[in-house]
């Protein structure tokens, strides 16, 4: 089927961002066959525009082999109403080539360039013109290999790679290698191996997972033998140890470790393989309790409380992690509620010395319910006793109308004014209606009406459920009406 967006034109004022965008598509047994779409952002106050083209077709053959293309254009325009400066125009173009062999075996072959249009015009993006060249990058992927619960996954490239990078000291772009010595020859080999195991019948409930990486990096320098050239070797174990130790305490211990070897080095800049080790282990710890229906208790309890950390054995200035803390508690299933804090256990003040408060809250009926969120600053509280509010939103929503697919619901939005709260304790006074929806179902669709209070804003959104993302939608605020949704898939309009 197709689907498109048709592109509108915001209207635009002083001190205004607009995006306006277009997008079309192509899918066939959900496969998107092409895809087109065009954006644009602009800031009238500094004059500048952002514009994006991005097109994509994509050929499925015989015997499972399928051909992925892509565009990318952007232009950027610093000063639309000066011509003198030139346009920055790029261009990267990809393409895959895809064949499974069997149900483990898979090749891919992608070709993937950059190309600055602008060429001479423009210099200044000299800088974020660093780019890796595949001219091609063979995989040949190997999965689901399992032997004795122990998976086994390998990876082997063989690429033929170019980078262009900014050298900050001669400030001239550098290329490697030098397209005179650039042969069609490969001149980068990786192979990465992962063994994987999973253990899930230890005592006490508990549970082992291990993962080990073997990753391998070969550089070929022209003029020097792959031997004598850039290597680099990688080996990286992770494991997470799971256990229950009383009816109400487990525990969940994960350890992660890196080795490097001393003279790993890459001549590739985007190659950003790890030069130095690792070794760090994090630690939760949670008390736990739940209570399902039973006939002396006609209820549904449960309660959650996680305490965290961990350390690193490397790291000097920073050997420790934040502690952070959750709990959640569940009172039948009509009320629950969770609270997360922290605070730092290195470098800190008494003024950021902890984690706000977060709070959330819901009392669910089943044609009515609460939903209440809250973050204070904890550290406000502690230092000066006073309960800051950062941000706070109460949402009442009420259901009517026996019949699901045609029932009304209203939602009323009230947030917490922090501009008139500014070092005043947490008052329900501050309170202030933000927004009100009323929305209408009939059967697989719906009819939206909302007003928000602060923007002085109505809209009118009519969607069908099965494309819950493609509505239509009317827009009226004091710069008039304004058409979204499926006229305008991407209408955005704020003030700086």
């Amino acid at each position: 089927y197709h689907s498109a967006s048709t592109f509108y034109k915001n209207k635009t004022t002083e001190n205004k961002y607009s995006k306006n965008s277009f997008l079309l598509t192509k899918k066939f047994n959900n496969e998107d066959r092409y895809k087109f779409s065009f954006s644009e952002q602009k800031t009238d106050q500094n004059k500048r525009k952002n514009q994006t083209i991005n097109a994509n077709r994509n050929f499925i053959f015989p015997h499972n082999y399928t051909w992925r293309n892509e565009l990318n254009m952007t232009r950027l325009d610093t000063n639309w109403e000066d011509a003198s400066i030139a346009i920055d125009d790029k261009l990267v173009v990809t393409s895959t080539l895809s064949k499974p062999l069997n149900n483990h075996l898979s090749i891919h072959v992608l070709f993937q360039h950059l190309y600055d249009l602008d060429e001479d015009r423009v210099t200044s993006d000299i800088r974020n013109n660093n780019y890796l060249y595949k001219a091609p990058e063979i995989t040949l992927s190997l999965k689901n290999i399992s032997v004795k619960n122990i998976n086994f996954e390998h990876n082997s490239i063989i690429a033929r790679y170019q980078e262009t990078h900014y050298n900050s000291s001669t400030k001239k772009q550098q290329r490697f290698p030098k397209t005179s010595q650039f042969s069609i020859h490969p001149n980068t080999y990786i192979f990465k191996q992962k063994l994987s195991h999973q253990l899930n019948t230890l005592p006490r409930k508990g549970t082992l997972s291990t993962n080990l990486e073997y990753n391998q990096h070969f550089f070929k320098h022209p003029d020097h033998s792959l031997k004598n050239s850039d290597q680099l070797y990688n080996i990286k174990l992770n494991s997470t140890h799971i256990t229950t130790w009383l009816p109400f305490l487990k525990t969940n211990t994960q350890f992660n470790a890196s080795w490097v070897d001393n003279d790993n080095n890459s001549p590739y800049h985007q190659i950003n393989q790890s030069t130095h080790e690792e070794k760090n282990m994090s630690e939760t710890l949670t008390l736990f309790y739940t209570q399902h229906y039973k006939n002396k208790f006609p209820y549904y309890f449960n309660f959650n409380w996680s305490h965290s950390t961990g350390i690193n054995w490397l790291s000097k200035n920073k050997k420790w992690n934040d502690y952070k803390t959750h709990l959640r508690l569940d009172i039948t299933k009509k009320f629950d509620t969770s609270l997360s804090t922290g605070r730092k256990l290195n470098d800190f003040d008494k003024n950021n010395k902890y984690h706000p408060l977060d709070i959330h809250s819901n009392i669910k009926f089943n044609r009515f319910t609460v939903n209440y969120q809250a973050t204070f600053d904890v550290n406000k509280w502690v230092n000066d006793d006073i309960k800051t509010i950062q941000s706070s939103r109460i949402t009442v929503s009420t259901k009517i109308g026996k019949k699901k697919d045609y029932q009304w619901k209203i939602d009323t939005i009230f947030s917490y004014n922090t501009q008139n709260a500014i070092g005043k304790n947490y008052n329900l006074n501050h309170y202030e209606l933000q927004q009100i929806n009323i929305v209408k179902n009939e059967h697989k669709r719906k009819l939206m009406i909302g007003y928000n209070k602060p923007n002085k804003e109505w809209v009118l959104q009519y969607q069908f459920n099965a494309f819950p993302d493609d509505p239509i939608k009317l827009r009226k605020n004091k710069d008039g009406w304004k058409m979204e949704g499926r006229f305008n898939q991407s209408a955005v309009e704020r003030f700086n």
